[in-house]
């Protein structure tokens, strides 16, 4: 049995300055192996401030992420944005796991290339948040091929934050990219395959593809309409199907996105309130105060003040 209680009791919040050296302008990745014999399992429920992609390359055990618990073994990645809780647990003395820390900095540097990647999207961002409302497995399983592959990869990555070269920090950079591009390439076409095959096209395949819709074009009027005719479904189904399996509407879904997206532009750029809220799809600037002060507690303003 799995001791849920020995990891679910304390939640430990780690800050970029603990995980990248900040004298250092592309100081954006950190990478390494966890093993039991040198840094022990369980690894505590904890959050940060920071991006993390985990990938399983020996063994199994259970990772708990929010509410949720999963039995994971090699070759499962997990993408886990700033703030999310989750933490592991094994038996196995084999169990360990890649992380790749990405300071936000990194992908607001690269915004424009990795929101370019079909199925970056799915990955960073719908699959986290279908996560939080489905226990129906959406992460990324990597075969065995795909595995090799990718473990080679890791391995460069984690040479270069060893090497005292004065360009391992870009070089770092570049593998990485590499790294998110093929993840986004394989979770985008499974996906795909699903929902281009009426036989495979599941009532969750074209709720995750609307999302992934809104995703990309939540600066722009988007209506209930358009996200049914996207499904292949009658606005009426749609709505149920995506009220069952969301726990919101598609509405309160696009307000939500909108929200995580002005905030984090509030925390990484320096454009106005004004133009994020133009940015991200709100009638004017009082009107985004407004809802993002009650979806958050803050207003924008006060936001801005820690970044």
């Amino acid at each position: 049995m799995h001791p849920e209680r020995l990891i679910a009791h304390l939640t430990t919040l780690y800050s970029d300055d603990k995980f990248f050296n900040t004298n250092k302008d592309f100081s954006l990745i950190s990478a390494y192996f966890h093993t039991l014999e040198e840094m022990g399992y369980p690894i505590g429920m904890h959050s940060h401030t920071f991006y993390e992609v985990n990938i399983i390359v020996q063994g199994s055990g259970y990772h708990y992420i929010e509410q949720q618990t999963l039995q994971v073994k090699v070759g499962d990645v997990f993408v886990l944005p700033p703030s999310i809780k989750h933490g592991y647990y094994t038996d196995d003395r084999s169990f360990k796991i890649c992380h790749i820390l990405l300071n936000r900095a990194f992908v607001e540097r690269y915004k424009s290339e990795l929101h370019s990647l079909p199925g970056f999207t799915i990955l960073f961002e719908t699959e986290p948040f279908w996560r939080k409302v489905s226990s129906e497995k959406m992460f990324l399983s990597l075969n065995d091929e795909q595995f090799q592959k990718v473990y080679a990869s890791i391995e460069e990555l984690i040479s270069y934050e060893k090497s005292e070269y004065g360009g391992n920090e870009i070089q770092k950079n570049f593998k990485t990219l590499l790294l998110l591009g093929y993840f986004s390439e394989l979770i985008y076409n499974e996906h795909k395959q699903k929902y281009d095959s009426p036989q495979l096209r599941t009532e969750s395949v074209s709720i995750i593809h609307t999302m992934e819709y809104v995703q990309n074009n939540f600066h722009d009027k988007i209506s209930t309409d358009t996200l049914a005719k996207i499904a292949h479904m009658s606005r009426s189904t749609y709505l149920r199907h995506f009220k069952k399996l969301c726990k919101c509407t598609p509405q309160q879904y696009l307000t939500e996105v909108r929200i995580e997206k002005a905030m984090e532009m509030l925390k990484t750029t320096n454009r106005s309130i004004t133009e994020i809220s133009q940015d991200c799809g709100f009638f004017d600037s009082a009107h985004f105060s407004h809802i993002f002060l009650k979806a958050k507690g803050l207003s924008p303003s006060a936001v801005r003040k820690t970044k």
